[in-house]
């Protein structure tokens, strides 16, 4: 399977978090909005290999309500696919959206 195959399949199966986890790489690195971890909110941070994603995911479906999202270019090689686009959510606990931009290489 082709790089830019696996990231559209991850993004296919977000409903349903461990069909997504099929398409991580065990070394795979998240960064949600900053390396480090914040008080700000409890995504930010760094999720490393498989069981750091599922953790990341587990907050987005506990908390996240998806309204839109849209992918606004892909870049592959047969290594390599570098993607970004925008998002909107609900967020569960305050009933407000949130929107933002977001990368994945």
């Amino acid at each position: 399977m082709k790089a830019e195959q696996v990231l559209q399949q991850y993004f296919q199966n977000m409903a349903d978090p461990e069909k997504a986890l099929e398409y991580v790489h065990p070394a795979a690195t998240f960064i949600a909005a900053s390396e480090t971890e914040s008080d700000r909110h409890h995504f930010y941070g760094t999720y490393n290999g498989i069981d750091g994603v599922r953790t990341l995911l587990a907050k987005f479906q506990r908390d996240l309500e998806p309204q839109e999202f849209e992918m606004h270019k892909m870049l592959a090689d047969e290594t390599t696919v570098f993607a970004w686009g925008m998002f909107r959510h609900r967020v569960r606990p305050t009933g407000k959206s949130f929107e933002s931009y977001w990368a994945v290489v």
